[in-house]
């Protein structure tokens, strides 16, 4: 009756209901039932093997309710015989997460994004291993949460898929948004109402202003909906297969390369064993889709996975394996776990890399090329040299983009780290690692990649994460129409290594970053969870302690399963504090009994039966002072002795009074209400002329485990102090207490110390706090205002500014320290240093410094279910009740020896000699002389000989030489402990924050 109309704004909805229209075809229920049987949900986990057929018993009539969270479940499902000869479907709608087996192997995970799955030709049996959690935190807003009573379960469907309908849905819906981003992309934003561009309702503004693509698109799309409405889907079919045709890409668009991804927080909402089911549940539904799908390409980084799926599923592990070796799946990543690189010391790195490394070679033949760290709160500037150190050559993140402040400038550039190591990088600038083939985001990616001209690839992760599931069928159906579609960039799946093979061919025209790379976000994990962040510290130093006792009693390398678990707590959501309470619950248990277990395995390594003589041992390459009872020693480096074998010192008892501590080493002085008036070290004034403690109010505005926000620390409340000073000497330690109330209902009493030897004010924080959401920091005032302070980092230091003025520098409200930092004039030659013994969280303006004490911060998802928690006594607040910190001042100068530099002296001071019964040992090593910031940090052992890593500490150049026993050799050495060079070496050079390793041959 009428001709085409020129209203072109017409077609958006008429294309969106055909989408509607198609979308409903595309299903459809199947006849019969299933007969469903449960076994008894546990807390236990039980693999498939250990479910015997009597466990099951018929599941209630209807839906129900089970639980509690985070147990398991095992559901077999008997299916109906159908004779069909098309694919049958099998639609699983429990609200928890489940994985399905077929002849007790694992077959595909079910979620909210893999309801459905299909089923092999004959299958008449599901098992079905269930675990109560819903964790689609991708789908936001798109599907139910699980139930405040448990898991709903309903009835399971069988379904029929009708493929031309699939086909046409995929193709209309993919050409609808590219319409949308191009309509949007060109035309202004109208003031007042809003709305979709599919909707007929209210004035539907025409493209005046448009692309030719998008006038070409309205016209096409007019004409194939023609089709689809008088000839029907199997046209239509073909149909859309000429309009893709006549839509080709360009090869100037830049070329978009997606890798299948399936983020798995290994704790984070779930604890450890639901992480582990989480790697089964996942990689099972991405076997299944890269055999469906050739042109499919999935990578995965953590070795912990995939020996956690080893042991549930060996068969799966073996079809991985198989994928690897076709090159389908890309195992990368360098780590033993994605974790952080912040708050652990330079060598427990080393450890989780190495054993990260060594994990890969055994899975793929050779180590990781591409260091894959996706999500976690800031990047050491160590990273660089470690990484090239084990084989690394590439990194890849996305984290970076959360910055609030400062928008990192570039997408591909080279990461130069302190000491100039280099490896190149790819950042997602935009997006996250949770991407579904987006159009616009997909364009947006490729628009915004600042490097384009030189390096025309972005790298995509693509595939729900964070709980993991991965990619989905649509996802890879999407890829397949927009590979090459006008407007868009060129897509494929393709492998990562390579793609940093294509970049490091660009190398020299990057942009060059160096040092750290810092997020401007989630400041508050550095001080969340004290407890967790205490016993984690506290293992380091145990197994420091133990390698060290193995090394001078020629007992080779410690059990490794000590450092793969202390590698495991480097995971992301683990040591930052931003897990829920379940996962500490564990956590801080198992941190505290390695430690107890290394401890006492250092001890029985040391004990001699047959000269049971009271001895003391220095398990670090530092020499030191320590005291036993009434009498300061001398002890050297890795080496023990027989009391009565140690060199005594001659000192003298410190005096305490009021307002004064003095030993021969230190002089402080306090006001009448317990603040540091003055301090001397060693007869050097040191400028600091306050310390108080303050406790701000805590409520950030999003992610309360993870963040503190500016505007809290502002106004704060000042302790008060409450009782006249209680004075104590014991021996060689002197002590002043002062007690204060603070915040509401929270106590501390602050406990000055010094001891003999000792060129520290030691200061310990007895806390007994009951306050929430409150942020408490002990703040210092010094004069000490150059321009920039030095944090202590990984193997080394970093400085960061300190004055206020630019939003570089406003930004650095609360940034990390490995547990020591110096404020000083800008000549950096004299300041004053601030140690701590597990404590990360630090504030610095003008020469003030505040170190985060505790955060009383909403434990992540603590009000979250309360009726099917398996915790109920677990606290809503971390960091409440009682708890002792303990740090400690010194004076600062680059010409210090070097056992009392900040970097070896937060060992030294925290770090205790170890009671032993037996004679002398000694490592062979006597200690250094020559460059005073070259601190020997770790003696690791070997099968034969052992590795001293020496790392320089404040940006300086220089040698040092090795003083060693007669008859034992050092030889430079690698990363991995093994020579590099025949000839024994006695004299180390230097460059800048340099690590190096030698192995001492005894």
């Amino acid at each position: 009756m009428l001709p085409k109309t020129f209203l072109s704004q017409l077609v958006p909805a008429r294309v969106g209901e055909a989408v509607r229209r198609v979308e409903k075809q595309i299903w459809r229920d199947l006849p019969g039932e299933c007969r469903i049987e449960q076994t008894e949900p546990s807390l236990t986990f039980r693999t498939v093997k250990e479910v015997g057929s009597g466990d099951f018993h018929p599941v209630p009539e209807g839906s129900f309710h089970w639980g509690p969270k985070y147990a398991q479940s095992w559901f077999r499902v008997t299916l109906p015989e159908i004779s069909a000869d098309e694919t049958i479907y099998f639609n699983w709608q429990d609200q928890a997460e489940a994985t399905a087996y077929i002849d007790g192997v694992p077959y595909s995970g079910l979620d909210i994004a893999h309801q459905r799955i299909p089923l092999p030709a004959g299958t008449r049996e599901l098992w079905i291993e269930s675990v109560c959690i819903r964790s689609g935190v991708w789908l936001a807003g798109e599907a139910a949460h699980l139930d405040q009573a448990g898991s709903l379960f309903v009835a399971p469907k069988l379904e029929s898929r009708n493929d031309a309908a699939w086909a046409v849905y995929h193709d209309l819906k993919v050409m609808l948004e590219l319409m949308e981003t191009e309509f949007f992309e060109y035309q202004p934003t109208a003031p007042g109402l809003t709305k979709p561009l599919t909707s007929p309702v209210r004035y539907s503004a025409p493209a005046f202003r448009a692309s030719r693509l998008l006038r070409r698109l309205f016209e096409r799309l007019d004409r194939a909906v023609d089709v689809l409405d008088h000839e029907g889907l199997d046209a239509m079919v073909e149909e859309m297969r000429r309009v893709y045709a006549e839509f080709p890409g360009s090869v100037d668009a830049g070329k978009v390369v997606l890798t299948g991804h399936a983020h798995i927080d290994l704790v984070w909402l779930w604890p450890e064993r639901v992480g582990e089911f989480k790697a089964v549940h996942s990689w099972s539904t991405q076997t299944r889709l890269l055999e469906t799908y050739p042109e499919f390409r999935f990578g995965y980084s953590q070795p912990a996975s995939y020996e956690a799926v080893g042991r549930r599923s060996p068969e799966l592990l073996d079809r991985v394996k198989g994928l690897i070796q076709a090159r389908k799946w890309d195992a990368v990543g360098a780590a033993y776990v994605e974790g952080d690189t912040q708050m652990p010391c330079g060598e427990a790195i080393l450890r989780c890399l190495r054993i990260g490394q060594e994990e890969f070679r055994a899975l793929k033949g050779s180590p990781s090329e591409v260091f894959w760290l996706p999500d976690v709160f800031g990047y050491s500037g160590a990273m660089p040299q470690l990484l090239k150190g084990l084989g690394v050559k590439s990194f890849f993140t996305t984290k970076l983009s959360w910055s609030s402040i400062n928008r990192f400038p570039h997408t591909s550039f080279v990461w130069q780290g302190l000491d100039d190591s280099s490896i190149t990088a790819h950042v997602v600038l935009i997006h996250d690692y949770n991407e579904w083939v987006d159009v616009k985001r997909l364009r947006e990616d490729m628009l915004h990649h600042q490097q384009s001209a030189v390096h025309p690839e972005v790298l995509i992760p693509t595939g729900y994460g964070d709980g993991g599931g991965g990619p989905t069928e649509t996802m890879i159906e999407r890829a397949r129409r927009v590979a090459n579609l006008a407007g868009m960039p060129q897509v494929e799946w393709g492998n990562i290594e390579p793609f940093f093979e294509r970049q490091r061919e660009f190398q020299d025209e990057l942009p060059v970053v160096k040092g750290e790379l810092l997020l401007e976000l989630h400041r508050g994990v550095f001080t969340t969870h004290g407890e967790l962040k205490y016993q984690f510290r506290r293992l380091e130093r145990a197994l420091q302690t133990l390698e060290a006792a193995h090394v001078v009693r020629g007992l080779g390398p410690i059990d490794l399963h000590y450092w793969k678990r202390a590698s495991f707590s480097h995971f992301h959501d683990y040591i930052p504090g931003s897990s829920i309470w379940e996962v500490y619950a564990e956590a801080i248990p198992e941190l505290q009994q390695l430690a107890d277990k290394a401890f006492a395995e250092t001890t029985r390594a040391l004990n001699d039966s047959a000269a049971p003589t009271p001895a003391w041992f220095n398990p670090l390459p530092l020499p030191r002072t320590w005291i036993d009872g009434d009498t300061c020693y001398d002890v050297p480096p890795l080496s023990g002795a027989p009391v009565a074998e140690l060199t005594p010192l001659a000192v003298r008892a410190p005096r305490a009074s009021a307002g004064t501590l003095e030993s021969e080493r230190v002089a402080a002085t306090f006001s009448a209400n317990g603040s540091i008036q003055s301090l001397l070290i060693d007869g050097r004034k040191v400028e600091v002329t306050a310390h108080k403690l303050v406790s701000y109010h805590d409520h950030p505005a999003d992610f309360e485990a993870w963040d503190v926000d500016r505007g809290s620390i502002v106004l704060g409340s000042e302790a008060r102090l409450v009782s006249e000073p209680e004075i104590k000497v014991e021996g060689l330690e002197a002590s002043v207490a002062f007690s204060y109330e603070i915040a509401k209902s929270s106590a501390v009493t602050v406990i000055y110390s010094v001891r003999a030897g000792e060129p520290a004010l030691r200061i310990r924080y007895a806390v007994d706090w009951h306050d929430p959401k409150q942020w408490l920091k002990a703040i210092f005032v010094s004069q000490y205002n150059g321009r920039e302070a030095r944090y202590g980092a990984p193997f080394g230091s970093v400085l960061r500014g300190q004055w206020p003025g630019y939003p570089r520098e406003e930004a650095l409200w609360e940034v990390p320290a490995s547990r020591w930092v110096v404020v000083a004039d800008d000549a950096q030659s004299e300041g004053l240093g601030i140690l701590t013994e597990s404590k990360y969280g630090f504030t610095t303006r003008e020469g003030t410094v505040g170190i985060s004490l505790l955060r009383s911060a909403l434990v992540t998802e603590a009000p979250f279910h309360p009726q099917i928690r398996p915790t109920p006594d677990r606290p809503d607040y971390s960091d409440l009740g009682r708890q002792t910190i303990d740090i400690a001042l010194t004076r600062y100068a680059p010409d210090l020896p070097v056992h009392e530099q900040p970097a070896a002296l937060a060992d030294v001071l925290f770090t205790p000699c170890i009671a032993y019964q037996g004679g002398a040992v000694t490592a062979g090593f006597r200690g250094c002389a020559g460059l005073s910031s070259a601190v020997p940090a770790w003696a690791e052992p070997l099968d034969k000989g052992w590795v001293l890593r020496v790392h320089e500490t404040l940006g300086r150049r220089g040698t040092h030489a090795l003083t060693l026993n007669e008859g034992t050799t050092g030889r430079e050495a690698d990363m991995y402990g093994k020579a590099v060079d025949p000839l024994a070496v006695e004299e180390l050079t230097f460059t800048p924050y340099q690590v190096r390793s030698v192995l001492i041959d005894q």
